[in-house]
């Protein structure tokens, strides 16, 4: 079994020419979103073992048995992969805490409250919210609230079931009922995402944001592009998952990079329940003086039981 497994590595080796290829696009700003590809095409080349029949040689007459634990894995990978799915557009709730710590002795801890609801044929169209309670502190005071509102309309473009491909828009409302609680500004930020499932256990998800101010109270106006790529994989029972996510500021011209690493695992007695812990790190200096010098949450999501998964 073992040389067996590494005659099919040797098999997968690249030329010469491309690995050099490969090397140069391991360069530059986007390394990190490299290291992700390289990773999700290692993961997707991951065959199962055949292990030997313990019972007496089927007939030929007899077809296979199909196993029900392949579909049930689909499912169970996308559902727990929804966090980061622009073209899942089941209905459910999620409750999000996270904790973030910032420049200046900065500290966040975000209790936000989502709900997604899918609508139309083969639930193509979906509209979501997201209400935020947000507890920041600083040297100098405190401040607790409501923050600014997030509304959402989206619908998938194309359908199948290895690839899904949808558009949406987002809004962010100026409702926070304290200025450091928001950013003083209403945003639009109309998104292009795309799904990919290679295999059973192996799921990418890419979303294409742009982030402008369509109104400012005061401070700066926001104008940047966000992508974000998150490469899942499923194993031991869960969802493992690693998401690239960057911030390119037009204003500065510079590029802030973040990563967030967790799994998603769904609960064994109650099905339409998914736990998702996860911690996040920035990549460049950039993206510490920007976003956040680290950050550690958790997801719980509640599925509707009346739709099929």
């Amino acid at each position: 079994m073992v040389r067996a497994n590494w005659q099919k590595s040797q098999s997968l080796s690249l030329p010469p020419g491309h690995m050099v290829a490969a090397t140069e696009m391991m360069k530059g700003p986007l390394k990190p979103l490299s290291i992700l590809l390289v990773t999700f095409c290692a993961a997707v080349f991951d065959l199962p073992a055949q292990t030997p029949s313990s019972g007496p040689p089927a007939s030929a007459a007899q077809p296979a048995p199909t196993s029900p634990a392949i579909p049930n894995v689909s499912a169970e990978m996308q559902q727990e992969a929804a966090r980061s799915d622009v073209t899942y557009l089941r209905s459910y709730l999620v409750y999000r805490y996270d904790y973030k710590q910032q420049q200046r002795d900065v500290t966040a801890n975000r209790f936000r409250l989502r709900g997604v609801y899918g609508f139309g044929p083969q639930k193509r169209l979906g509209v979501a919210v997201t209400v935020p309670f947000i507890l920041q502190t600083n040297s100098a005071q405190t401040a607790f609230g409501l923050g600014d509102i997030e509304p959402q309309f989206g619908g998938n473009l194309y359908l199948s079931r290895r690839f899904r491909t949808g558009a949406a828009v987002e809004f962010t409302l100026q409702t926070a009922t304290n200025s450091q609680l928001g950013g003083n500004t209403t945003i639009i930020k109309p998104a292009w995402g795309f799904t990919a499932v290679p295999t059973d256990r192996n799921e990418l998800n890419c979303v294409f944001n742009y982030n402008r101010s369509i109104h400012v109270s005061r401070g700066a106006k926001i104008d940047e592009f966000e992508p974000d790529c998150t490469i899942n994989t499923r194993r031991f029972g869960a969802t493992e998952y690693v998401e690239w996510d960057s911030y390119y500021q037009f204003a500065q011209n510079q590029l802030a990079q973040t990563m967030q690493i967790g799994f998603s695992r769904t609960s064994r007695r109650e099905k339409q329940c998914v736990l998702s812990p996860y911690v996040s790190f920035p990549l460049n200096q950039f993206g510490r003086q920007t976003q956040f010098i680290v950050k550690v949450g958790m997801d719980i999501s509640w599925f509707s039981s009346t739709e099929p998964r």
